[in-house]
């Protein structure tokens, strides 16, 4: 029951969006479920991080920056945080600190790309994924790159 719960999770989150159903169910059953208590650290901000966290149940809140420019935002079910390290060496920018009694799926990267290794559907699919975002990505900056007032036919 639970297992097809967290696979319904995963599958609304960007990045797993179209994955197979039967892989996503690997995922799942290849990943550890952790519990954090209320004030309990899922990461820290200059954190070399090794995995991505999925909420299960249960909040957390997100600090980016410190001071003045201190930003706070929460998180709930169905969110991911530490997207970036499940996929490459990543330095966390923020901290996740549980502000309640949680549940996160733990989704480590050594996991991700062994099954990208033995399964290259799922390393097409992050492929195509990761790829579709930095077209946008590149859009959005071109869009700031232009001069106010000039098309993109001028651009060519």
């Amino acid at each position: 029951m639970y297992h097809d719960r967290h696979v319904a999770i995963l599958k609304k989150l960007p990045i797993f969006g179209g994955m197979d159903h039967e892989d996503l169910s690997m995922l799942v059953f290849s990943s550890e479920r952790l519990a954090f208590q209320r004030g309990e650290r899922l990461m820290n901000d200059g954190q070399l991080g090794h995995a991505a966290y999925v909420v299960l149940s249960g909040s957390a809140e997100i600090i980016e920056g410190s001071g003045d420019q201190r930003r706070i935002h929460m998180v709930g079910p169905g969110a991911m945080v530490g997207e970036l390290a499940m996929l490459v060496e990543f330095t966390f920018s923020s901290t996740c600190i549980a502000s309640e009694e949680m549940e996160v799926l733990e989704l480590r990267r050594e996991l991700i790309h062994r099954m990208m290794q033995q399964f290259p559907p799922i390393a097409e699919h992050f492929s195509m994924r990761i790829h579709g975002r930095l077209s946008k990505m590149v859009e959005q900056l071109r869009r700031f790159d232009r001069p106010s007032g000039a098309s993109a036919k001028s651009h060519r």
